[in-house]
């Protein structure tokens, strides 16, 4: 029958065993198990419960041992052992289908599966490394959660991390090698799966080997040396995720691995061309993430500034309009709580694009449009915030009063649109209900914060035609200098004066931003009629 006539053409195409060398059968192996499969795909099981996983994991184990016993005796004659490992192929294969009945997996810990597959990571076949790291993610990218990180946490007890990133540095020829593109992308999948189950991995995944980290590996292969393909993009996306979970990474990445420069050379290979594909697009917005994850930690900063970083944003937002978005929410990280980098962005001409932005034409997109011009409020708040006293801090006030002050009007018309979007819940922002504070903050209390921030340093500056036209706009929409105290001093009481809340405000800098808003708000409640 047919079953018959596929058996014959299995075994006909393994007949050039016994003629051909080890690496041509090495070579030839992926066919063979092709073939096999097709006879062997009956043993499949269609309904598992934890009798037959024993059973598979007990058919497993005897596969292992007999392979390992084979290759023993006959290391030099692979006709004597490749058969057994089309069979432990299949065998690791078969538990994939475990990924149907998530349920089982605390029994997959139990009958210690993973100290089955884990040693099969280093088998000397690259094919059985290749189905082992498919069958592990399977098993982990399965949407219950909570079996899986049994699973995933037995994984990491048994030093998954290591293995795999032993198999990565084994991995020197992936350009011109399918099945090493293959164990590359293979091991990624699963790297991603393990972080997004366990945040702390990311942290484990930076600690230095004799050949280096699997941080290190994925910050080379992000570099703007390689060419396009899934792997870059799979690892710019691990890199972003590693960044965001730990600050460490962020430390390490900045100041151990040059992670800046590669971030900044990679980006700045787009400046005159726009990515080609969606997988282009894909890792542009991953390196943008990750450089954002970077320009959050304060000891950082310095080295953004070394590295040109805001200079190269600039030059972003200005020729690729598709690379506006990411590039402002670079600078808005960077330039939080950093008076260097405040500068830097405004001698590298950066005002008037941020202004545009700030009136709405940054984007024809009206929902980017939107979300570029809150991060050009934010923005600005910084600068007014962070520029010490000077040409470059006078400059930004002066975008406020030219063209008949229409920046000023368009700060309160957007004071307006935030008030009235927000509603009652701004006249009751003395209540004490952390979690209704910070999905007021989420609604749209953080960018009416921002903006009572720039009216009140436009106050502040003493500007007296300044001054005159914020009150009289203010009062054309029904608002006064009160409103900005009343959001500035609740914005000043969750940060400084909640205990569950101090810690949302770095230590350092802490006192002197502290200050800084309590001045403002002096100033501004000195100034109003009771």
């Amino acid at each position: 029958g047919a079953a018959t006539m596929k058996r014959s053409r299995a075994e006909e195409a393994m007949a050039p065993l016994a003629r051909s060398t080890g690496a041509e059968l090495l070579e030839r192996r992926e066919r063979d198990l092709a073939l096999a499969s097709a006879y062997n795909g009956g043993q499949n099981l269609t309904q598992i419960d934890d009798k037959s996983l024993k059973k598979l994991l007990t058919s497993l184990e005897k596969k292992v041992n007999e392979n390992l016993e084979l290759r023993s005796k006959y290391p030099n004659d692979p006709e004597k052992f490749m058969h057994s490992e089309v069979d432990l192929d299949i065998e690791v294969r078969n538990l994939q289908s475990l990924a149907t009945t998530p349920h089982l997996y605390p029994a997959l810990v139990r009958y210690e599966a993973t100290a089955l597959l884990l040693p099969l990571l280093q088998h000397v076949n690259r094919s059985i490394t290749v189905t082992t790291i498919q069958t592990i993610s399977e098993l982990i990218e399965v949407e219950e959660v909570e079996f899986a990180t049994e699973f995933t946490s037995d994984l990491l007890r048994n030093n998954v991390t290591d293995l795999l990133e032993e198999a990565l540095y084994k991995c020197t020829n992936e350009k011109g090698d399918d099945e090493e593109r293959e164990i590359v992308s293979s091991i990624l999948s699963v790297i991603e799966c393990l972080v997004d189950h366990q945040s702390s991995v990311a942290e484990s995944l930076q600690e230095k080997k004799a050949r280096g980290s699997v941080l290190h590996w994925i910050v080379n292969r992000v570099g703007v040396d390689h060419a396009n393909d899934s792997n870059r993009t799979l690892s710019s996306e691990i890199l972003a995720i590693m960044l965001q979970n730990s600050d460490r990474n962020k430390k390490i990445m900045v100041h151990e691995l040059n992670g800046i420069e590669v971030l900044l050379q990679a980006i700045a290979s787009f400046r005159k061309v726009d990515p080609v594909d969606s997988e282009e697009e894909e890792y542009l917005e991953n390196l943008f993430d990750a450089l954002c994850a970077c320009a959050m930690l304060e000891e950082n900063k310095e080295e953004l500034s070394k590295a040109e970083a805001l200079e190269l944003m600039v030059v972003m937002m200005k020729k690729r309009p598709a690379a506006r978005l990411p590039a402002m929410k670079v600078c808005n990280f960077a330039l939080t709580a950093c008076g260097l980098l405040c500068e830097n962005f405004v001698s590298a001409g950066g005002l008037g694009l941020l202004f545009a932005f700030f009136m709405g034409k940054g984007s024809s997109k009206k929902t980017k449009a939107f979300e570029m011009q809150e991060l050009a409020i934010s923005i600005i708040a910084n600068l007014l915030a962070f520029l010490g006293a000077g040409p470059k801090r006078n400059r930004v006030l002066a975008k406020f009063a030219e063209q008949h002050c229409e920046k000023l009007d368009r700060l309160v018309e957007l004071w307006n649109e935030y008030s009235e979007k927000l509603g009652k819940a701004t006249d009751d922002l003395a209540g004490d209900d952390d979690e209704e504070y910070l999905e007021l903050l989420d609604s749209g209390l953080y960018v009416l914060q921002q903006l009572a921030l720039v009216k009140a340093f436009l106050w502040a500056s003493g500007d007296v035609g300044i001054q005159k036209r914020l009150v009289f706009v203010m009062e054309q929409y029904g608002h006064s200098l009160k409103d900005i105290s009343r959001v500035l001093k609740r914005q000043f009481g969750f940060m400084y004066n909640d205990s569950e809340t101090k810690n949302t405000v770095s230590e350092g800098g802490e006192e002197a931003q502290k200050n800084k808003l309590k001045k403002l708000i002096d100033i501004i409640e000195y100034n109003y009629d009771e």
